[in-house]
């Protein structure tokens, strides 16, 4: 695996590390369990309202954009001075702003976890603007979206489809 090599290239090749290592993709899932968590309970008893949605979203937002902004500049100074081939093939405006999922087009490449974190926000937003839509009913709808373009829409046809029906959704 990915992960073995990069602890042999560093001798420190273990069975143990290399053990861990091999499930360190459940920490995207147990993040975003956490996260569902955090957005239900911090709007359990919000009223619903345009306003109510736009502190949600302003607070939500900003908790990522000024944590990840720093990392970012850090690392693309890092990039620019010591290995600024890695660069060339980077989406930099993209990733400034989170709007691109594909990893391999982040100059941070887990990054793409929390564009979908944006968009979870977004659609918690859009519930508490409305008191008339029904949380099951939406996201009832958003399972039978994904579901039919699965079965139905060749990945990578339209981006804008396979971002907000991704599979990684369902998870």
């Amino acid at each position: 695996s990915a992960a073995s090599d990069v602890y042999k290239r560093q001798n420190l090749s273990n069975v143990v590390f290399e053990s861990i290592a091999k499930f360190g993709f459940i920490g995207v899932d147990i993040f975003f369990i956490i996260s569902g968590f955090v957005m239900a309970k911090s709007t359990i008893n919000k009223p619903q309202s345009l306003y109510a949605s736009y502190q949600f979203i302003t607070h939500r937002f900003l908790r990522i954009f000024l944590g990840f902004w720093p990392i970012l500049i850090l690392a693309i100074v890092y990039y620019y001075n010591f290995d600024s081939s890695y660069l060339e093939n980077k989406l930099i405006l993209q990733s400034f702003l989170l709007v691109n999922a594909n990893m391999m087009d982040l100059v941070i490449s887990p990054a793409w976890s929390l564009t979908y974190e944006l968009y979870f926000y977004l659609i918690i937003a859009f519930l508490i603007c409305s008191p008339v839509i029904n949380p099951r009913i939406l996201f009832g709808t958003l399972i039978v979206g994904i579901i039919v373009k699965l079965l139905f829409v060749v990945l990578g046809d339209n981006k804008f489809i396979d971002f907000f029906l991704s599979s990684l959704i369902l998870e």
